[in-house]
């Protein structure tokens, strides 16, 4: 694929990272098409390039990695490419139940229990070429943290959708995130996701972390304290 197949109608025309295939010869064979009737990549690859932006600028952070909410493993694959050969003595670990979403909150809008349910073969086989740094946890969050319990991170996507696993999944990585660390949330913009929004917004209240919402639908905030 290249960016000129993008319909031009899509994205701003004069706006320079779609127009520029470099970024996209890198992470093209990651992308692969949404699940959804009727929709590919195209839909959401402004989100597939903010996420290696982002990902980019930890480069020089030690630490794990982690994705909480795998689907089919295309953020795993774009954050482990990203960072590749900075994972020393740490690795990348993916978060997922494998059998769709749990029971969902009186906040989660109109998703259903079970739903973005993708098998976890699909996932292990879309990250082979990263198995020396990348390991794939199948469980309900957030009971399947505790393998990383003694981990440090310097990103963290999070990808869940409901309020639960979003409050959850903050609770856990926070006080075990690095200064300066990556927190980048992919629906928290989303009207579909109010519950994921409100879980965000509540414990960082308190916080002194400052949430920054892209036009793309994420969210981004960076650890604070001295490295």
């Amino acid at each position: 694929m290249s960016v000129a197949d993008v319909p031009s109608t899509t994205f701003n025309p004069k706006v320079r990272w779609w127009t520029d295939n470099e970024w996209l010869s890198k992470y093209d064979r990651f992308l692969t098409p949404d699940k959804r009737p009727a929709a590919d990549r195209h839909r959401i690859l402004d989100r597939r390039f903010t996420l290696q932006a982002f990902a980019a600028s930890v480069r020089h952070l030690h630490g794990a990695t982690a994705e909480c909410g795998v689907y089919r493993g295309t953020g795993s694959a774009l954050i482990c490419a990203t960072l590749q050969n900075t994972y020393v003595g740490e690795k990348h670990f993916g978060f997922d139940s494998f059998e769709g979403l749990p029971e969902v909150g009186r906040h989660d809008a109109d998703w259903k229990k079970g739903q973005l349910a993708s098998a976890f073969d699909v996932a292990a086989n879309h990250l082979s070429e990263f198995s020396d740094n990348c390991e794939l946890v199948k469980g309900w969050i957030p009971d399947c943290f505790g393998i990383a319990a003694d981990k440090r991170f310097r990103l963290v996507h999070v990808d869940v959708d409901l309020e639960a696993a979003t409050r959850e999944s903050l609770e856990f990585f926070y006080p075990r995130a690095v200064p300066g660390a990556l927190f980048i949330f992919d629906d928290h913009g989303f009207l579909s996701c109010p519950g994921a929004r409100k879980a965000t917004n509540e414990f960082l209240a308190d916080r002194p972390e400052h949430l920054v919402e892209l036009t793309t639908g994420q969210a981004i905030f960076y650890k604070r304290g001295s490295c």
